[in-house]
């Protein structure tokens, strides 16, 4: 499994601001070209990882049309080494190092070190800009995260953030660098167990499909809470049971027909899918439940054929919890503590 997927990528889109030593970006969900069928959640930045406009275009693209856009160098800025990095699923970028300007609200300014993209193995409309927010290595070096930069500057006192989702038809949230705000969330976090410190796994000790306890399935897998990604990825030795179980363990029992990658649903049926509740590990070992209710498990796609947003690849190494697991959710990622805290929002 490739090491970038704790980078847990959130996508470009916003605006930020800066008060008292939080730095603030709006989220909102879009469709883009990483993913045709769920909506991404994005939000606005104006340098981390962004397509290098020369070469976007060299290769018969119109940046007008992409949706995270180009990074323009004034003067042009000249390639130089670059760096490979690969992802989950074979997606494969060369990124050069530049330095640019960012401007937050507030009259705020700092120059950032950053990637630029100047090759990708895959159609050049499916790639995207993304923000790192997890510690840098070995392996992500030269590049430091946006937070590691931003707490060297001073613009941010520490190196922890928060991000959450509102819940409904048109969800949208805020990422938050620089530490925890408690006004947005409702009460006590709850603390989940970095289970490895490298990759910042948490692990699923189990997952319960509506409310009776039979229809529980053991788990003990490492878990990615990828609050980047539109859905949740399990691997495929699940999936029979865990389809079987959403299929009967709702109000009525529904009809899940699987097309491809894709596990189809009458919208119609949608409300009486059961809830979904992935049991952690706390940081005691004891249980801590991740409820994900029937609205969140969907995705209308057009009139009454609505998608689940779950799928099963074969990956065993880890589960992957995407936004659809934390739609009315507030996470705080506190990695130099090794835990991650979250609460509804």
């Amino acid at each position: 499994m490739s090491r970038l997927i704790d980078l847990i990528l959130v996508h470009i889109l916003v605006l930020a601001s800066i008060a008292d030593k939080l730095v603030r970006m709006d989220v909102s969900f879009k469709m883009t070209g990483v993913n045709t069928v769920y909506p991404q959640p994005v939000v606005n930045f104006k340098a981390d990882g962004q397509i290098w406009k020369q070469w976007y275009e060299n290769s018969h693209e119109d940046c007008k049309e992409f949706l995270f856009g180009c990074y323009e160098c004034n003067p042009p800025c000249k390639q130089g080494p670059t760096k490979t990095v690969d992802f989950v699923g074979g997606a494969r970028i060369q990124l050069f190092p530049h330095t640019g300007k960012l401007d937050f609200n507030d009259g705020v300014s700092t120059s950032l070190d950053f990637g630029l993209v100047a090759a990708f193995n895959r159609e050049l409309t499916s790639i995207w800009a993304s923000l790192g927010l997890a510690p840098s290595d070995t392996e992500t070096a030269p590049y430091r995260s946006v937070p590691e930069q931003l707490l060297l500057k001073k613009v941010i006192t520490e190196s922890s953030y928060a991000i959450y989702f509102n819940a409904g038809a048109n969800p949208s949230g805020e990422l938050i660098l620089g530490g925890d705000d408690p006004s947005k969330r409702a009460g006590a976090l709850n603390y989940l167990k970095i289970v490895d410190a490298e990759s910042h796994f948490v692990r699923v000790l189990g997952l319960a499909i509506g409310s009776d306890p039979k229809n529980t399935i053991l788990i003990g897998m490492p878990a990615v809470l990828d609050t980047g990604a539109s859905h949740i990825i399990m691997d495929e030795k699940f999936k029979r049971q865990v389809i079987a179980f959403l299929q009967t363990a709702g109000a009525k029992k529904v009809q899940i027909e699987e097309k491809g990658v894709n596990f189809v649903i009458s919208c119609a049926d949608a409300p009486n899918l059961p809830s979904m509740t992935f049991l952690m590990e706390g940081l005691k070992g004891e249980k801590i439940p991740l409820l994900i209710n029937a609205a969140s498990l969907v995705q209308k796609v057009r009139r009454n054929v609505c998608y689940m947003r779950i799928a099963f690849k074969d990956y065993e190494d880890a589960i992957f919890l995407g936004a659809s697991a934390f739609l009315g959710r507030y996470l705080y990622f506190d990695l130099g503590n090794t835990k991650i805290g979250f609460a509804n929002v």
